[in-house]
């Protein structure tokens, strides 16, 4: 069982020197690097990313985050004029799926982190530009609790849907580390070329590298893809708070994966095909499936349209289940329930010590010091694995962070 008190955030740091920060995107998505490193023998390779299909087993599952990052940063007035910046956080009304939300006539409410001094309950915003002099785009302060906010969105154009109005007014919230204005290039580049579900507000960075040229070289070899949906939120840049693990607040994610999806992951486990997942939010999920599953066999009774894992369900119980099982108890419950997706929402926090149970290999960027996804780095590696390559990346300027280069962990 894993002594959470025990983990040391000092050792899960590196030096991270500014020049080694991506800030804007390679020219092409695929020129980026990618340091391959085989966890059995601790060997690492340097490698490119269009060599990804060669590196991979034939019989692979590459598993991918097919969430789409929305324009999440919107800027309206106080009635003094000071202005209040908005970031869309979670949808609550007409639903909490974001793709229905963004289909939205007339009204929505989000949950908002609120960038701006004095906005209180009640107060009505306008939006800082107009389409047109009779146009009135308003957001209201239903709420307000630390630096969040229940926000009631109204406009008066009812031929026009929510998505529209983020088309026009939002903007792409890039990572609070890169502080520049957004470019019109961030649309495309800040977005993978497989995006298709509305309702991240940080992209999946691990897919950003993948070109149409590459998938195709995928597709010819043979390896099998699966698309899952995480929804990416921005406590995924909330750093662990006074170095402290145990005390950390892990943010929930929502999730969905269509029962075919479930098939794929559950034929790749009985044929003992490796599972590559592209990116920590497709671990998370994948690793979130398993334990659900094992929540049922424990005899909880779950909405399968509701799911919902705690940030310490993973530990100290159900060693010995099998991932077959915990999956084939997703597809069973399910087709009873008679639904096609499971949808929920994880907090699940992989800390070194953490025994995989779905993925053979994961494709990920180079992640901030101390954060939580260094750590779920340094669960798949090692302790000492994780820091000698990054010193290895660092030592060989590999670019760093969102937009920056890719490894392989296999």
């Amino acid at each position: 069982m894993i002594n959470v008190s025990e983990i040391d955030l000092d050792n899960y740091s590196y030096e991270l020197p500014d020049d080694k920060i991506a800030y804007f995107p390679a020219l092409s998505r695929s020129d980026s690097k990618l340091l391959v490193v085989e966890r059995k023998t601790a060997k690492i390779k340097h490698r490119k990313f269009t060599d990804l299909a060669e590196l991979l087993p034939s019989d692979a599952l590459l598993v991918r985050n097919s969430t789409k990052v929305i324009s999440a940063r919107l800027h309206f007035r106080k009635p003094g004029g000071a202005m209040v910046e908005l970031l869309l956080i979670k949808p609550l009304q007409p639903s909490t799926d974001p793709q229905i939300v963004m289909q939205s006539h007339k009204s929505c409410s989000w949950e908002c982190l609120v960038g701006g001094r004095a906005v209180r309950e009640g107060m009505m915003l306008e939006i800082d530009a107009q389409h047109e002099s009779n146009f009135q785009f308003t957001a209201t302060i239903l709420k307000r609790y630390e630096n969040k906010a229940v926000v009631q969105f109204n406009w008066s154009d009812v031929a026009l849907t929510f998505s529209h109005l983020l088309a026009s007014h939002g903007e792409v919230p890039l990572p609070p580390y890169i502080k520049r204005e957004t470019e019109s290039n961030d649309i495309e580049r800040y977005q993978t070329v497989y995006a298709i579900a509305d309702g991240s507000v940080a992209a999946p960075t691990a897919g950003l590298h993948f070109t149409p040229d590459i998938i195709e070289l995928l597709n010819k070899k043979g390896i099998n893809i699966c698309d899952l949906i995480l929804h990416v939120g921005p406590g995924t840049f909330i750093p662990i708070a006074n170095d402290n693990i145990e005390t950390h607040v892990m943010h929930s994610e929502q999730f969905s994966v269509g029962i075919n999806q479930l098939k794929q992951i559950k034929d790749a486990l009985e044929q003992k095909k490796p599972i590559i997942a592209v990116g920590t939010t497709s671990v998370r999920t994948l690793e979130s499936l398993f334990w659900i599953g094992n929540l049922i066999s424990e005899g909880a009774k779950i909405d399968l349209t509701t799911a919902r894992l705690e940030q310490w369900a993973a530990y100290g119980q159900f060693e010995n289940y099998n991932p077959i099982v915990a999956i084939s108890n997703l597809i069973h419950h399910a087709s009873v329930q008679k639904t096609d997706s499971i949808i929920g929402d994880t907090s699940l926090l992989i800390i070194p010590g953490y025994k995989f149970r779905v993925i053979s290999g994961m494709i990920t960027n180079f992640h901030q010091p101390k954060s939580t996804l260094i750590l779920l780095v340094a669960s798949f590696l090692g302790k000492e694995l994780w820091k000698l390559s990054y010193d290895e990346a660092l030592k060989s300027n590999y670019r760093f962070l969102s937009y920056g280069d890719s490894s392989l962990l296999l």
